[in-house]
């Protein structure tokens, strides 16, 4: 459906085709949930977070990388709504074209994404994400670290996409873990050919694919536990999306009796 809403509009003048409105997941993602042939018949600005939309803009519009620029936007999305799909099936596909999930927090609608580094544009500033909280054993119970299997891991990521530059054709881009010994000659054990297929709808540019392949297989090195613990919401003042650290409690030595 079209929309007459505008979120934003690029300085003129602007090529149109080439730098079109309305590619920010973020804005899309808002145009859906109130407009008419959207959500707006349910939810009002009144019942959206309103800042976390414009912070999660922020961080889709940025250049990939500081140091050296790809001179495009980090993320877009494109996608067509001609099939009947369930309302909430469209959110979370937007969403995940930009790393976000939404969330429902102090009785309203918003989003939080994936980050790391500080992001700004000419409108916002968002700092670098630092941990909110620390967790030890005085405040939480039932402390379980799981130690993940690196042996079924993907080693290449499969992803199915209409490729824009192929004029919207179903294409298929194998990322492999370039990072890895797969294909690394000098590597005395090198790591298996895994591959898993995912499918990347809403995503159209190739260069967005191959990112988010890269993203994807960073966050499998670095992750290697997984940390559940039990504790009363009294004790949490972390949110969704937020960092935290835990520090367990350690047995130290006693000095020796003299």
């Amino acid at each position: 459906g079209f929309s007459p809403r505008t979120w934003e509009i690029p300085a003129a003048p602007y090529n149109f085709m080439s730098s079109p409105p309305g590619r920010n997941p973020a804005w899309i993602l808002l145009d859906f949930l109130t407009s008419p042939w959207g959500l707006g018949r349910f939810i009002k600005d009144s019942d959206l977070d309103l800042p976390s939309f414009r912070r999660w803009a922020a961080f889709c519009d940025r250049d990939p990388s500081t140091t050296s620029p790809w001179g495009e936007a980090a993320h877009m999305c494109d996608l067509v709504g001609d099939n009947p799909r369930p309302a909430w099936e469209w959110v979370l596909t937007i969403c995940a074209t930009g790393r976000a999930t939404p969330i429902y927090r102090n009785g309203k609608i918003g989003v939080v994404y994936q980050y790391r580094d500080a992001h700004f544009d000419g409108g916002i500033a968002v700092p670098a994400k630092v941990p909110s909280q620390l967790i030890t054993a005085g405040n939480c119970e039932r402390v379980q670290v799981t130690w993940l299997p690196k042996s079924n891991r993907a080693t290449s990521f499969l992803f199915q996409f209409l490729n824009e530059d192929a004029i919207y054709v179903q294409d298929v881009l194998p990322v492999e873990d370039h990072e890895s010994t797969l294909n690394d000659p000098a590597a005395m054990r090198k790591d298996e050919y895994r591959p898993e297929t995912i499918q990347a709808y809403g995503t159209t540019r190739a260069s967005q694919i191959f990112r988010d392949g890269v993203f994807r297989h960073r966050v499998q090195r670095l992750v290697r536990r997984e940390l559940t613990f039990v504790t009363g919401r009294w004790a949490l003042a972390a949110e969704a999306g937020e960092l935290i650290l835990f520090e367990p409690e350690l047995l130290r030595p006693c000095a020796a009796d003299v």
